[in-house]
């Protein structure tokens, strides 16, 4: 990476700048757990993944978590507008850059 704390994924839609120190994605500042849940769906790209899965990878067992990442999503959504995580109704969750 550029600065030597940060990730870059390109593809055909566009530049994907992840900053590990800071916190932000293309420049827009996250919360922590925010960018935990952005990290793990950039970095399984095109697989539909079960909120248990998600939760269980970040925060382990606790099933209150299962309402933590759907608050958390509902927040990226609402900063990044456009942001290519979509629900699989009945399966979980997909990132399609």
């Amino acid at each position: 990476s550029p600065n030597g704390g940060g990730l870059i994924l390109w593809n055909l839609k566009m530049i994907i700048m992840i900053d590990n120190t800071t916190k932000t994605y293309n420049g827009i500042k996250l919360t922590r757990v925010e960018f935990e849940v952005l990290n793990y769906f950039i970095e399984n790209p095109n697989v539909i993944i079960s909120r248990e899965r998600v939760v269980k990878t970040l925060w382990g067992e606790n099933k209150t978590n299962l309402k933590v990442l759907d608050v958390q999503l509902f927040n990226l959504r609402k900063k990044i507008p456009n942001l290519p995580i979509k629900s699989r109704s009945g399966f979980g969750f997909i990132y399609q850059p």
